[in-house]
């Protein structure tokens, strides 16, 4: 305003001027963004930064838990490597846990028995899995023959000393139960209670549909698996998992 002309007529109308065009150009800039990202500070004349969206502080939720898990992650495999130094041991999966085409070896195994009795064979479910991987871990430290009490089937196998027990193995070692197990009544014989056939009971009855596993290494040594199943209720033929909600 300092250098506009002296004249009161001039100075009158471009004043109007002004008032008139300033709101029309603050519109078109409001109604870009809405088109476009904002405008930094050093383009947008330091305007004020508007809070960034819910959904972008989710990300940023979701990213710091993922640093966390890794973070974590890192502790382990010093310690399984300090562990491994001491007793000259290797692990297969460099302290992961999961190795190439172990979900299929599970189901394969699981099939291969489930073929002898004369049952439709499982499939896998990626949810049973997140669960059983979830239990495997928390177990790692000092891998207890602890059930996680979750509502799913399940059941747990634990190597020692080394890191090489595979998927197959925990089949095979839970299979050792078949000959206290009844096939017809889907329990154990000699009346002995569920838990002592439990674990091929869940591998091969008829209302054991799907299967997901998980493998992990213990910090001192040997290996914990989980396999979580789902029972399909036949007589009132309940066929959903949470997986198909």
């Amino acid at each position: 305003m300092a250098r506009l002309p002296t004249s009161s007529g001039m100075a009158a109308l471009l004043l109007l001027v002004a008032f008139v065009v300033l709101p029309s150009a603050a519109l078109s800039s409001s109604s870009s963004l809405l088109h476009s990202p904002p405008e930094s500070d050093e383009t947008s004349g330091g305007s004020e930064q508007q809070a960034p969206p819910e959904d972008e502080n989710k990300e940023k939720e979701r990213q710091l838990a993922k640093e966390k898990a890794y973070a974590a992650e890192k502790v382990v495999q010093q310690e399984m490597l300090k562990y491994a130094k001491e007793k000259g041991l290797v692990s297969p999966t460099n302290g992961t846990g999961w190795y190439r085409g172990i979900a299929r070896e599970f189901v394969d195994a699981h099939n291969e028995l489930r073929a002898r009795y004369g049952v439709p064979p499982m499939k896998w479910d990626n949810q049973l899995a997140r669960q059983a991987r979830r239990w495997s871990n928390a177990m790692r430290k000092d891998c207890q023959i602890l059930h996680s009490g979750h509502e799913y089937g399940e059941s747990v196998f634990r190597s020692y000393d080394d890191w090489n027990a595979t998927a197959r193995e925990a089949v095979f070692w839970w299979g050792k139960e078949e000959a206290i197990y009844d096939k017809d009544k889907e329990k154990c014989k000699y009346g002995k209670v569920f838990k002592e056939c439990g674990h091929f009971a869940l591998m091969v009855g008829k209302r054991s549909t799907k299967v997901g596993c998980a493998r992990a290494e213990c910090f001192k040594g040997g290996v914990f698996i989980t396999c979580n199943y789902y029972a399909t209720d036949l007589d009132k033929n309940k066929n959903k998992t949470p997986n198909d909600n």
